[in-house]
């Protein structure tokens, strides 16, 4: 049973609010700097975007940013060029419960996220972000988002997707542990 924690003010329980404050400034400093791993600094960072379900359907700010991202991360890879139908073609077409997730911070769209929703977890379909906001880990974020989002619905998996260990691009799947592959029709796990 969840219980509410009461209102209180630092004060009130014993803590010096200017400590906090010299706190705040610090992790805020440290945060700027790059000195926490990603998962922590994507959570610091981006704890206040807020998600938001849509429909699986042609959005043209959705494609701009899409295009953003692909041009900047994936430059010469035959993406960056995808017209409005190949974009719609590759994730805004779907046999099953494929659902949309926009994340806006202040009102400004800063990534969108296409999940696969399975009987036993969350399948990771793609991910497309800002890549012009500095260090923003939101790659990290969005996989912490969907892990947590999976907990909140009783699902046990959340599926990262094809994995090749060769490949620089897919290398941020092996820390998030544990990590499961399927090789010859068995799960196994990988670390």
């Amino acid at each position: 049973m969840k219980t509410p924690l009461a209102a209180a003010t630092p004060s009130s329980v014993g803590l010096d609010p200017r400590a906090l404050e010299r706190l705040r400034e610090l992790v805020t400093r440290h945060v700027a700097e790059g000195r926490y791993p990603g998962a922590q600094l994507a959570i610091a960072r981006h704890g206040k975007l807020e998600p938001k379900y849509g429909e699986l359907k042609f959005n043209a700010e959705h494609y701009a940013l899409y295009r953003l991202y692909q041009s900047e991360r994936h430059r010469g890879g035959g993406m960056d060029h995808d017209s409005r139908e190949q974009y719609a073609h590759f994730l805004l077409q779907s046999n099953v419960a494929t659902r949309l997730i926009e994340f806006r911070e202040a009102g400004e769209l800063r990534m969108v996220s296409i999940v696969d929703e399975l009987a036993d977890g969350l399948s990771s379909v793609y991910t497309f972000f800002d890549p012009l906001v500095p260090k923003a880990s939101y790659g990290t974020y969005n996989i912490l988002w969907q892990i947590e989002e999976a907990r909140r619905r009783g699902l046990a998996y959340v599926y990262l997707g094809y994995w090749i260990s060769q490949s620089r691009k897919m290398s941020y799947k092996n820390q998030f542990k544990p990590i499961e592959g399927l090789s010859r029709g068995e799960w196994k796990r990988l670390a």
